[in-house]
C-alpha cells in the first residue's frame, strides 16, 4: 500500500542563513515555548520495528507524543476510492499499541477510519471525510472511537483527519461523537465559537530547530510548535534524505536542553489550559500578514509557529 505524501513545509526549505534569529530583533524573556510530537499513519501495515523504536526513544527521554491511528487501513492504494477491503488492526500492533499507552503522556488519536480517499486528488484533494454528509462522518467517527477505545481501553479524544481535510460536518461530526481537538493544518476550517480546540501541525522533524528560532521572535507568550512526522520519513526512499532512530534521539535531546522548551501531546494542551480556540487559529493566520511575517522570502509560509506574532 502506498502511503500519502505531504509536501515538506517551508521551515524544511529555508537556507541555513536564514534560519538564524537576525541579531536586532529582541527576544521575550518570560516566553514559554510547546512542543507536540504528532506521529500518523500508524496502522496494521506500519512497520512494527520502527514503532518499538519509536516508543523507546520518546520513553528514553520523558517525551510526551501523540500517535494518530487509523483502525481499518484499506488493502489498497489510499489515493484510489475504488472499493477494496479493509484491514483490522492485528493483535500484534494492539499489543504495541498497549505498551505504547502504559507510558504517561502517550495519547492515542484517530486518524481517519481506512485512510482511503472518497475522491480522486484531481476533484479537489484526496480526502476521507470532507463532502460526506453529517450522518455518514458521524458513522464513521463513532466507529473508530468506539474500536480503539474498546481495544485499547483509553480514551480517544482527538481527529486527525487524513490528509489533514475535513469540512464542517466532520466537525459537527465529531463533536457529537466526543471528540474534544482537531488536528489538520494552519489553513483547515475553524469557525469562530466552535467548541473544539485545534491543534494543526506546523513544521516537520527537520524544519524543529528552525521553528524554535522562530517562535523565540514572536510576540506570542506561549508559541506552539506541532511537529508532523510519519513512518515514510524513516524509509530509504525518503526526500530529501531518511531520518534515523539515532538522529531522532539527538533531537529530542536537543529539545531536552532547550531551557524556554516544554512537551506535550495534543489533548495535554487543553488539560494545561492552552488557548487552542479556533480564535486563535485565526489570529495566527491574520499575523501572516505582519512585518515579522516579511522578513524573510516566502513570508506567508514563514509563520509556522502556531500563535500570533504581534
Amino acid at each position: 500500500m502506498r502511503q500519502n505524501l505531504n509536501q515538506a513545509t517551508s521551515f524544511d526549505r529555508l537556507p541555513d542563513a536564514l534560519t538564524r534569529i537576525p541579531a536586532n530583533l529582541p527576544l521575550v524573556e518570560s516566553r514559554r515555548i510547546t512542543v507536540v510530537f504528532r506521529y500518523d499513519d500508524c496502522n496494521s501495515e506500519s512497520s512494527i520495528f520502527l514503532e518499538r523504536n519509536l516508543i523507546e526513544a520518546f520513553r528514553s527521554h520523558s517525551m510526551p507524543f501523540t500517535i494518530g491511528v487509523t483502525p481499518f487501513v484499506t488493502s489498497g492504494e489510499v489515493d484510489d476510492a475504488s472499493p477494496c477491503p479493509a484491514i483490522p488492526l492485528g493483535f500484534e500492533k494492539i499489543e504495541l499499541l498497549k505498551h505504547m499507552v502504559e507510558t504517561p503522556d502517550t495519547e492515542i488519536a484517530l486518524h481517519g477510519i481506512s485512510h482511503q480517499t472518497i475522491r480522486p486528488g484531481a476533484d479537489g484533494g484526496c480526502t476521507e471525510f470532507a463532502g460526506l454528509t453529517l450522518c455518514a462522518q458521524r458513522e464513521r467517527l463513532d466507529r473508530g472511537r468506539r474500536f480503539l477505545e474498546a481495544t485499547l481501553q483509553v480514551p480517544v479524544t482527538t481527529l486527525i483527519p487524513p490528509w489533514n481535510s475535513y469540512d464542517e460536518n466532520t466537525l459537527r461530526a465529531a463533536y457529537a461523537s466526543g471528540f474534544t481537538t482537531v488536528s489538520g493544518d494552519t489553513n483547515g476550517f475553524a469557525p469562530c465559537g466552535s467548541p473544539l480546540q485545534f491543534v494543526p501541525f506546523t513544521c516537520t522533524l527537520v524544519g524543529l530547530k528552525s521553528a524554535i528560532r522562530w517562535a523565540r521572535m514572536s510576540f506570542d507568550p506561549a508559541p506552539i510548535i506541532t511537529v508532523l512526522f510519519h513512518p515514510y520519513d524513516f524509509a530509504r526512499a525518503a526526500q530529501p534524505r531518511p531520518m534515523t532512530i539515532d538522529q531522532l534521539l539527538n533531537l529530542l535531546s536537543w529539545v531536552r536542553g532547550q531551557a524556554d522548551v516544554s512537551t506535550a501531546t495534543i489533548a495535554g494542551l487543553g488539560v494545561r489550559g492552552a488557548d487552542v480556540s479556533a480564535e486563535r487559529l485565526d489570529r495566527y493566520r491574520a499575523a501572516r500578514g505582519s512585518l515579522i511575517s516579511r522578513l524573510i522570502p516566502g513570508h506567508a509560509s514563514r509563520s509556522r509557529v502556531y500563535g500570533s506574532t504581534r
